[in-house]
């Protein structure tokens, strides 16, 4: 290891000590950071309740050993007292010049005292080396990101409306309606990469130059598309009258239940009932008979096309819901 570096890590040692030494509820000898396994599955989820954790939203309870076992993601955990007291995961994006951060919570016993801060530099110390951009991907109940954002510390770089809707069964919805002749297409890996490399078609569906899947955002680039398809998420593209339209569906349970997350991206017209339908066929089996959520990310949640779908399927929008999903970029320091 040459000067250079050795100096560097020293002064970012110091510097994540700081972020602790602030405060007076930690003492930062009892600190240990670790990489976090498949086998530590309860001890991550004891450090905060789920209904606790974004809204009652946490898909970590259901989704992390697929995540902990992605080719891009890593976890890692504070401890104190050899007890798990903070963790995040973190993804590597885009040929792996993108950090994104994802699923961190904290012991509330720990909350306010810098221990998350201290663990977040710790990963940021792991990572920057290279020049590294980070990416925040978050929704407006982040209260800790959104200040950032007001304070201009973070550049937008996408926002999508999200709006919620109520079904009873949608079992019930596919007996009662059938989809009929249909030019919606499942579009696989190797279509995407297609879509990808088209220009023309790329502008139109991902004007910002980045899909947002699942609370991930993509560059267009060939190495996320395995990642993309990861999650089990199902992606659906219809062509109508010149209009490109391509849906993304991933099922995830949490303390909500069944929770649904739809990405729209290109031109809503009257196929996205369709898609609708067509998605509800590939819903995850373990949730076939239960109720479920729908959350719609979209560029315009008050579009017609949405709002006739739901209605024609008997679907009901929560009006209580009210939620802007922002991803947010920051050079790594």
């Amino acid at each position: 290891m040459n000067l250079k570096r050795t100096f560097h890590i020293i002064r970012r040692t110091l510097q994540i000590a700081s972020k602790i030494k602030q405060y007076d509820a930690v003492d930062t000898k009892r600190i240990t950071f670790q990489r976090v396994k498949v086998d530590d599955y309860y001890k991550v989820l004891s450090i905060r309740s789920p209904d606790d954790v974004y809204e009652g939203y946490d898909y970590l309870p259901d989704r992390f050993h697929k995540l902990i076992s992605s080719s891009s993601i890593e976890g890692y955990a504070a401890s104190i007292d050899n007890k798990l007291v903070a963790f995040q995961l973190v993804n590597l994006l885009d040929d792996g010049r993108t950090v994104l951060t994802q699923a961190g919570r904290v012991d509330k016993e720990y909350e306010g005292t810098g221990l998350y801060n201290a663990l977040d530099s710790f990963t940021q110390h792991n990572y920057n080396l290279l020049g590294r951009q980070r990416t925040f991907s978050f929704d407006e109940h982040n209260q800790t990101l959104m200040k950032h954002l007001y304070a201009r510390k973070m550049e937008t770089v996408m926002s999508r409306d999200v709006s919620a809707y109520h079904v009873k069964s949608h079992k019930e919805i596919l007996k009662n309606n059938t989809i009929g002749p249909s030019n919606n297409n499942t579009i696989f890996p190797v279509h995407l990469k297609e879509v990808f490399k088209s220009e023309k078609t790329s502008r139109e569906l991902f004007p910002e130059g980045r899909m947002l899947c699942f609370y991930v955002p993509y560059k267009l680039k060939d190495s996320n598309i395995p990642l993309i398809y990861s999650q089990g998420t199902k992606v659906l593209g219809s062509f109508t009258e010149g209009s490109l339209l391509v849906t993304a569906g991933t099922s995830f349970q949490c303390s909500k239940g069944h929770v649904f997350v739809l990405d729209v991206y290109g031109t809503l017209n009257e196929t996205f009932v369709k898609h609708i339908l067509q998605h509800f066929r590939h819903v995850d089996l373990r949730f076939f008979n239960e109720p479920m959520e729908i959350n719609v990310h979209c560029m315009d949640s008050g579009n017609q096309y949405i709002a006739d779908a739901m209605n024609q399927l008997d679907i009901q929008k929560d009006e209580s819901f009210r939620d802007v999903h922002h991803v947010t970029t920051a050079e790594m320091n």
